[in-house]
């Protein structure tokens, strides 16, 4: 045998020994290979989480920009008014239902609907009514941070969604302001919302509009400083200490939002998710979805998200020349009696 074979056999020999006995990780090896990879995960899992919060923002205030837009173009086409129940829903307010306008993508499906008829043509909305209301809670104007779907319908049959259960439909995401909303007609009767306005029991008079205010941007105030549009919905319902349902609402006529208005933190109705301010648990979910805020459109179509203290101010909610009523029953802890707003 050759010297070189020899050698070759030599070293093939040590190497298989060397891969035969080398030993494992030790014990104490793999626990600091887990925990690196532990501490890895807890400084990038926060990172993902804020990229995945940032994304839905990101949707959210999207949605948001396209009501600013669904309002400069509803108030172009119609003298400055604002769509909800004192002009394109004014049929249902009246319980008129005209089936040519019902059965169009820009049809309000209860006359508290802002959506279709600003939104409707240009989101290409479908024609018949359930559709549409599906398409748009559950689509086209869902926020991704909105988790919940409704837990039952009131009244129960109520007819505006046909052919499918409610629990399939989203929480509405976005409502309207409802304050900027009321209406009275140059008889001095009030057209829209009388019953919030003269003593309801839910609010005993918290405040009211200038008389003579109508719907229409020009008589809102700064439309930098008013929101025309906030995250959150009624009717959220308290099923026990820790639990709420979501209340579909039914009736094509609402005077108090419905689906689709609110009065806003500032000034909420029991069933607002406003009306629970201090309960965190519910205010996260159902309206200061993003980080504990809450996105809002202003009347001159520009989004901000607010944080509760911020977001209770009565300014924001109320039309210009509103006066407060009764403070106390405002979340506005700097508001007063008789207290005028610009």
């Amino acid at each position: 045998m050759s010297f070189y074979r020899a050698s070759m056999i030599k070293n093939s020999n040590h190497i298989k020994m060397s891969f035969k006995y080398r030993p494992a990780f030790t014990l104490i090896e793999l626990l600091v290979v887990i925990s690196i990879i532990a501490l890895l995960m807890g400084i990038l899992l926060p990172s993902l989480q804020l990229a995945r919060e940032y994304a839905r923002r990101l949707v959210c205030s999207s949605n948001m920009r396209q009501a600013g837009i669904g309002l400069e173009t509803y108030a172009a086409a119609n003298n400055d008014w604002i769509p909800g129940p004192s002009t394109s829903g004014a049929l249902l307010t009246r319980r008129n239902l005209h089936n040519d306008i019902i059965n169009s993508s820009y049809g309000a499906v209860q006359n508290t609907d802002w959506i279709s008829p600003s939104l409707g043509e240009s989101l290409a909305l479908p024609k018949d009514p359930t559709d549409r209301l599906v398409e748009i809670l559950n689509n086209e104007m869902k926020c991704p941070s909105n988790k919940f779907k409704y837990d039952y319908e009131y009244p129960e049959g109520s007819g505006i969604v046909k052919d499918i259960p409610v629990q399939e439909i989203y929480y509405s995401s976005y409502s309207a302001s409802l304050a900027f909303n009321v209406y009275h007609d140059p008889a001095k009767r009030r057209s829209f919302n009388s019953k919030v306005f003269d003593g309801d029991a839910q609010n005993a008079g918290m405040f009211s509009v200038p008389s003579g205010f109508a719907p229409k941007i020009q008589k809102i105030g700064n439309p930098s400083l008013k929101v025309y549009v906030m995250e959150g919905s009624r009717y959220v319902k308290a099923a026990g200490r820790y639990s709420y349902e979501l209340s579909f609402n039914g009736f094509p006529k609402q005077i108090q939002g419905g689906n689709f208005m609110l009065y806003g933190p500032a000034c909420p109705l029991s069933g607002d998710p406003f009306s629970g301010i201090l309960d965190s648990e519910s205010k996260q979910k159902y309206a200061y979805r993003h980080r504990g805020k809450m996105a809002v459109t202003f009347f001159d179509g520009h989004c901000e998200f607010m944080d509760v203290e911020t977001s209770v101010k009565v300014g924001y909610w109320l039309p210009r020349g509103s006066r407060i009523i009764r403070a106390r029953k405002t979340n506005d802890r700097d508001a007063e009696d008789g207290q005028v707003i610009y």
